[in-house]
């Protein structure tokens, strides 16, 4: 079963915080560890050293609580402190470093990564968009299907229709039994075609259209799609009067205690139990 893998804006604003606050951690023990072999001493740092850990210390603290506000800050809000403390964070991150290949790095991912940050919302339009061209490709594809469905469905009618309409005689059982009796492979064929274009392509032709309206109102697509069953199962009911009409008269043998006169009526009743049979499914 497929799944929406889009992943959600906040959930993916959250992780790139983790991000750059992974790279800060590691940017710090980097450069201690440069500082260390260089044999370097705390003699350069200000004197007033508490006050500049406890403002390093808060300026660190504000990515670490942008992972959590991330994830509950309202969608105007997670904006606008998204991108003002990225915009801080880049000018910290870049204004407090220095010129070492590890932390030109490792400075390098964080920018980006807090550009994305600030430019997250076109990157979610782009996703949306993309989604959209997907969900109008695949409608684009099911209304064909509906389209093909309908022709293959009115062709075969159309062609049903015409032929019985020519071997059924309503006031003469004789002639109807005797153009049934002559044409038998071609009434086959129509009953067949007659299965395949108001059962297959008429219950395939509902399924597209049920696909396409669902996503506008999805209860009247569900009762356009309810009554299409039931006409499509009233429908294969009443073809086989269709071919019943012509079981009848080729076992006309096995009926003897009815005339040829009679046989030809039940034969003809059924026929037209088949014509009536699309005057019902009409109601649907």
């Amino acid at each position: 079963m497929k799944t929406d893998k889009t992943v959600d804006t906040k959930v993916k604003l959250s992780t790139l915080w983790i991000v750059v606050m992974i790279n800060m951690i590691f940017a710090d023990i980097f450069t201690i560890m440069v500082e260390l072999v260089n044999k370097n001493t705390l003699d350069g740092m200000p004197a007033e050293v508490k006050t500049v850990m406890a403002i390093a210390a808060i300026v660190t603290n504000i990515p670490i609580l942008m992972i959590y506000f991330s994830r509950v800050f309202p969608y105007k809000s997670n904006r606008f402190f998204n991108i003002i403390v990225g915009f801080f964070t880049i000018i910290y991150v870049v204004g407090g470093g220095m010129l070492t290949p590890h932390y030109i790095i490792i400075a390098s991912i964080e920018v980006a990564v807090l550009l994305a940050i600030g430019d997250d919302r076109a990157l979610r339009f782009r996703v949306c968009r993309m989604k959209n061209r997907n969900v109008m490709k695949a409608n684009r594809k099911t209304a064909r299907m509906a389209g093909i469905c309908y022709l293959l469905f009115f062709i075969t009618a159309g062609v049903s229709q015409i032929y019985l309409s020519k071997v059924f005689i309503a006031d003469n059982a004789a002639a109807t039994a005797q153009n049934i009796l002559a044409t038998q492979n071609q009434y086959l064929l129509i009953f067949f075609s007659s299965v395949f274009g108001h059962i297959i392509c008429f219950l395939f032709l509902a399924l597209a259209l049920y696909r396409l309206l669902k996503n506008f109102d999805k209860a009247q697509a569900r009762v356009m799609l309810s009554l299409v069953l039931v006409s499509v199962s009233v429908m294969f009911v009443f073809l086989f009067f269709q071919v019943g009409a012509l079981f009848v008269l080729n076992r006309a043998a096995c009926f003897t205690e009815f005339t040829s006169g009679q046989i030809a009526e039940i034969a003809t009743l059924f026929l037209q139990m088949r014509f009536t049979g699309e005057y019902i499914i009409g109601i649907f």
